[in-house]
């Protein structure tokens, strides 16, 4: 009975979502729901039957485990679900993504189907969200938003399932939807504030590096915005100002984001892939816990964030697509390169977003130096990165406008 009644739930969002986006976008709005659920199918299956273990198993056994514990009582669940988390011990990533799907696992008698289902309905409301805002905007490039944005293979797989990063990608869709509409000067309205302020409370939690980053980039792109009489010198001032603040604000989050201690941070992480990291996944990097050494490496790091694996480094199977994937990406960039030349000026939102990029592609790498853990991290910026570097080969061979 509770199946159904899920299954009946579910259903009822999603007829009001894709009725919703279709009226903006059509069949591609169903065909994006589709994909979504396949998505999430493909994640259970990786997990379930191939692996038989991983993140999606560990949080889901988490979840129930925290309820079947906690659920005897009105009050200890609610003790335990609001209870402090402590950032030194355990995984609090993991303790709050396990509490915040605590009453979803309740509702749905913790069936990785519905869970996933509920995760997967989220995503595909907030990455088409942001195409709805993007379109508002620049519905030129709409058709290619469209396939960056909600279609890339990557980006479908590890946003759709029982993960950690369907949440933290789909909080930071929702937040850039509600940076475009404020740089175009536009207000948010009362539910828009309070659901971008509850995710990125959500993205902080589970990635705080990530929302850091998020809020140097947004914040350096409305001072541009609403600061573009003033003089260039100050702007800067500003800038520095504020980066300033930002680096020494990091150290009171946690220990390894105390900038004195990257070497150390980088070459810990390191050492850790090595020792839990089948060898034929790892990526080599010769990384002391120096700053020589950390800043020789970040040149190959930033490649590898970019564009590896190619096609000659496969090792197994669920490569190949990834590195279909990149090699695609590094053809258009050479083209890219060579049509840049062709074009004027590019928006200055351009330059920020290519900030948050080239900082996560290149510290990434260092952090996660294995191609399964990178292909996950990195969904937070490949759809931007797939955006931007398509977008002139688009213009040129499919618009014909230049």
């Amino acid at each position: 009975m509770i199946f159904f009644l899920n299954i009946l739930i579910l259903g009822g969002i999603s007829w009001k979502l894709g009725r919703q986006f279709f009226q903006t976008f059509g069949v591609f709005a169903l065909w994006g729901l589709l994909a979504k659920v396949l998505g999430a199918a493909c994640v259970g299956w990786l997990y379930f039957y191939y692996n038989k273990e991983g993140d999606t198993v560990a949080l889901w056994s988490q979840i129930e485990a925290f309820n079947k514990a906690n659920a005897t009582s009105i009050s200890k669940y609610l003790s335990a679900l609001f209870g402090n988390i402590d950032p030194f011990q355990g995984n609090p990533r993991s303790i709050f993504f396990v509490r915040l799907m605590s009453p979803i696992g309740l509702l749905s008698q913790h069936s990785y189907l519905l869970l996933s289902g509920y995760l997967c309905l989220f995503s595909y409301w907030t990455s088409w969200t942001f195409l709805a805002v993007f379109d508002r905007y620049y519905p030129q490039a709409l058709l290619l938003a469209m396939v960056t944005f909600c279609f890339l293979p990557t980006y479908l797989f590890w946003t759709s399932g029982l993960l950690k990063d369907t949440l933290i990608n789909g909080a930071l869709f929702y937040l850039t939807s509600s940076l475009l509409t404020c740089y175009h000067s536009k207000k948010l309205s009362l539910t828009q504030w309070l659901c971008s302020i509850l995710l990125f409370g959500c993205l902080f939690m589970t990635r705080h590096y990530l929302a850091g980053l998020w809020t140097i980039v947004a914040t350096i792109i409305l001072i541009d915005k609403w600061m573009m009489k003033t003089s260039r010198p100050y702007r800067m001032m500003l800038y520095a100002l504020f980066l300033a603040i930002g680096a020494y604000s990091m150290r009171f989050f946690f220990i390894r984001l105390r900038p004195e201690r990257f070497p150390i941070t980088f070459h810990e992480l390191q050492e850790q892939y090595k020792s839990r990291v089948l060898a034929g996944s790892n990526i080599k990097f010769d990384l002391e816990p120096t700053w020589w050494s950390l800043l020789s490496n970040l040149p190959k790091s930033l490649w590898t964030g970019l564009f590896r694996p190619g096609l000659w480094e496969v090792k197994n199977v669920f490569q190949v697509l990834e590195a279909a994937q990149t090699s695609i990406l590094l053809v258009c960039f050479i083209l890219s390169a060579y049509l840049f030349r062709k074009l004027k000026a590019y928006p200055i939102i351009v330059w920020h977003t290519l900030l948050f990029i080239v900082v996560l592609a290149t510290l990434l790498p260092l952090a996660a130096p294995n191609f399964g853990s990178l292909s996950r991290y990195r969904v937070a910026f490949t759809p931007f990165l797939a955006f931007l570097i398509m977008y002139l080969p688009y213009r040129r061979f499919v618009r014909k406008d230049f």
